[in-house]
């Protein structure tokens, strides 16, 4: 915080400025700034100026330091997008703090993989079919506000032509009788029943 605060006595001399809180400095030309660091607060100030002639006046002010917005970034093997893998695919999950500080955790499906300062990650084996929420959380502090990122993993049987597993054939035998179900992809490969 930078505040540069005005004085004159009737003869137009100000001998001096004064500001009660050690968290503060004031120059002789005015010039208030915080001396520190300082975390959220609202502070009472009072700023006194003195003439040569022994003349005080004395304002007071609020400042109100307010917590800064936290960002923090989560990557899905390298990207910020959601992602579809094969099952048995090892891919890196990642979360770095882009505004803030402070400690950061990784989540997949809500059970913690990594935690600590920025950057953090861990190369994951996704070994079950399914949707995996990943999800980085930066903790708020007195400074920074909390800040949380998810991205999606789909993981998938992959199906080869010629070698159609007994998951697709499945699949196949219910988009033949009449129950496919429009959100899967649909299967064309040689094998189908």
């Amino acid at each position: 915080m930078a505040l540069d605060i005005n004085g004159t006595d009737g003869s137009g001399t100000v001998s001096n400025f004064s500001v009660n809180d050690t968290r503060f400095t004031i120059n002789s030309s005015g010039f208030l700034r915080n001396a520190s660091a300082i975390g959220v607060i609202l502070i009472n100030l009072n700023v006194t100026i003195s003439a040569s002639d022994g003349l005080t006046n004395s304002t007071f002010f609020f400042v109100n330091i307010t917590q800064a917005i936290g960002e923090i970034e989560t990557l899905v093997d390298g990207t910020r997008l959601d992602a579809t893998i094969n099952n048995n695919t090892i891919i890196s999950l990642n979360a770095s703090i882009i505004t803030g500080t402070g400690v950061i955790a990784l989540f997949n499906n809500q059970s913690l993989i990594n935690n600590g300062t920025s950057p953090i990650g861990n190369l994951t084996t996704f070994n079950r079919v399914g949707l995996y929420n990943i999800t980085s959380v930066l903790q708020g502090n007195i400074n920074f506000t909390e800040d949380r990122e998810t991205w999606s993993v789909t993981v998938i049987i992959p199906v080869v032509a010629g070698n159609v597993t007994g998951v697709a054939r499945a699949l196949c035998r219910s988009r033949k009788l009449g129950y496919f179900n429009p959100n899967l992809p649909v299967l064309r490969e040689a094998g189908c029943i």
